[in-house]
C-alpha cells in the first residue's frame, strides 16, 4: 500500500468517526425533550387515586380525573375518604377504623400492626357533618406537621361552601407544592430547555446533513466550470495571440490574460490541494469552505475566459462578434431594469421622478441599439464601441447606488443630464 493511498484510508476512517460523534450528539440533543416528557422523573409520578365517600359528597369520575393530572416526585396513592357519623371525636382513629373495617385491600395501605400508614400512601379524609378533615401521609412521604396542617387549612373556604369537591382538590394541589416532582416550575423550565436543546439539535443536524450535500453540488459545479476553462485555455491563448500587439487595446487585453493566467494557475493549486473527497469527507467544514471557494474562483474564471474570448471577438470582428457583443450588452440591460424597478419605490414628491428615469433609461436603451448598428455597418470602431459600452456600465452602476442609498440628488444631476455616458 503506497503512502498516499495509506493517507486517503487514514482520512477516511478519521472522517467517519467525525460523522458518527456529529450525528450521534445531534440525535441526542433531538431526543432530550421525549426522554424528558416520556422517561425523566423530573417529569414525576402521576398518583393512584380511589375515592370512598360513605357521606355522598364526592362526584367520584371528578376526583379520580382532576387528582390524577397532579406530578409527584415518587409514586403516590390517594386514598380520599368521607365519613358520615355525626359525633366523630377522633377523626385520626375513625379514619383508621374505616379503612381496617370497611376496605377489602386494606393490607395494601395498612402496616400489619395497624398503627400507620404503608408506604406511598396519603390518605386525605373529611368528616362532613363533623366539620373535621385530616391529612394522614404513609411512613415514606416526607410532610411536616406544619405542612399537613398547611395542606388542611388551604381547603377552609371551599369546604365553609360545601364545595367538596374543590376542597379535596385544593388539597391535593397543595400537596402537589411539598411533594412536586421537584416542584412544577422546575418540571416546566427542564421541559423548556429540553424543548431548546431539541430544536437546536435539529437545527444542527439538518445545516450538518446539508452541508455535505451542499459541498458535493458545490464541487461539482465548480468542477463544470474549471473543466470549461481547461477545456477552451488553449483556444483563448490563440485568440488573443491574433491581435496586433502595438495596438493600446490589444495591450490591455493582454495584461487582463496575464491577470486570468495567475488566477489559473492559482486555481490549478487549490484543486491540487482539494484532491478526492470521498463518502463522509464531504460533510467535513473545510471540504465544504474548500468547496465553496473553489466553486467561487472557477466560476469567475470561467466568465474571465469568456469576457477575453468575446472581447477579442469584437476587437477581431470575427464571425461570432454578434453574439460576443450581445454578451457583453446582457449585463447592461440587466441592470437598467434593475433600475426601472428600483424607479418604482421613489416618492413622487422626490427631488426626482419616475418620468424621468424612465426617459433616461430609454435612452439608455436606444443608444445601444445605435451601437450595434453602427459596429455592424463598421461605422465605428470596435475599441470605441468597448469602451464607450464601459463608461455606460459605470454611470448605470452609480445610479442603482444612489437610488439604493436614496441619493436623489445624484440621480436626478445623472438621468436629467444631457451629457454622454462615456
Amino acid at each position: 500500500m503506497t503512502r498516499e493511498n495509506r493517507e486517503h484510508k487514514r482520512s477516511g476512517s478519521s472522517s467517519a468517526i467525525s460523522f458518527a460523534l456529529n450525528v450521534s450528539l445531534c440525535m441526542a440533543m433531538v431526543l432530550a425533550l421525549p426522554v424528558m416528557i416520556f422517561f425523566s422523573p423530573v417529569m414525576g409520578y402521576a398518583p393512584t387515586v380511589s375515592v370512598h365517600d360513605q357521606a355522598g359528597v364526592f362526584d367520584r369520575g371528578l376526583l379520580e380525573r382532576e387528582l390524577g393530572k397532579l406530578r409527584f416526585r415518587q409514586d403516590i396513592r390517594f386514598e380520599v375518604i368521607s365519613l358520615s357519623g355525626w359525633g366523630i371525636q377522633n377523626l385520626d382513629a375513625a379514619v383508621a377504623s374505616f379503612a381496617d373495617q370497611e376496605l377489602e385491600y386494606r393490607n395494601d395501605i395498612r402496616t400489619a400492626d395497624k398503627r400507620s400508614w404503608k408506604k406511598g400512601v396519603v390518605v386525605i379524609a373529611v368528616a362532613p357533618r363533623a366539620h373535621q378533615v385530616g391529612v394522614y401521609p404513609g411512613a415514606d412521604i416526607s410532610l411536616e406537621r406544619s405542612e399537613q396542617v398547611a395542606i388542611q387549612d388551604t381547603a377552609a373556604a371551599q369546604f365553609s361552601g360545601r364545595d367538596w369537591n374543590g376542597g379535596v382538590l385544593a388539597m391535593g394541589n397543595k400537596a402537589e407544592r411539598y411533594l412536586g416532582a421537584y416542584s412544577s416550575g422546575l418540571a416546566r423550565a427542564g421541559v423548556a430547555v429540553a424543548a431548546v436543546l431539541s430544536c437546536w439539535g435539529a437545527v444542527k443536524l439538518f445545516l450538518y446533513l446539508r452541508r455535505g450535500l451542499a459541498s458535493r453540488r458545490m464541487a461539482r459545479s465548480a468542477a463544470s466550470s474549471y473543466g470549461q476553462v481547461t477545456y477552451d485555455y488553449d483556444s483563448t491563448a490563440l485568440r488573443v495571440g491574433t491581435l496586433d500587439s502595438s495596438a493600446p487595446e490589444s495591450r490591455a487585453l493582454a495584461a487582463r490574460y496575464e491577470s486570468f493566467e495567475q488566477d489559473y494557475y492559482d486555481v490549478t493549486l487549490a484543486w491540487r490541494k482539494f484532491g478526492d473527497p470521498q463518502g463522509f469527507d464531504w460533510f467535513g467544514k473545510g471540504v465544504y469552505d474548500s468547496a465553496k471557494s473553489l466553486q467561487e474562483r472557477s466560476a469567475a474564471l470561467d466568465d474571465g475566459d469568456d469576457v477575453i474570448v468575446d472581447t477579442v471577438s469584437i476587437l477581431t470582428m470575427s464571425p461570432t462578434w454578434e453574439r460576443a457583443w450581445e454578451k457583453q450588452q446582457a449585463p447592461i440591460l440587466e441592470k437598467l431594469r434593475a433600475v426601472t424597478r428600483m424607479a418604482g419605490s421613489v416618492r413622487r414628491s422626490n427631488a426626482v421622478n419616475r418620468e424621468d428615469i424612465a426617459t433616461w433609461v430609454a435612452r439608455q436603451n436606444r443608444r445601444l441599439g445605435e451601437l450595434t448598428v453602427d459596429l455592424d455597418k463598421r461605422e465605428l470602431a470596435p475599441v470605441e464601441a468597448l469602451a464607450e459600452l464601459d463608461g455606460m456600465s459605470r454611470i448605470i452602476d452609480l445610479v442603482v447606488a444612489a437610488l439604493e442609498q436614496r441619493r436623489e440628488a445624484v440621480v436626478e444631476a445623472v438621468v436629467t443630464s444631457s451629457v454622454s455616458v462615456c
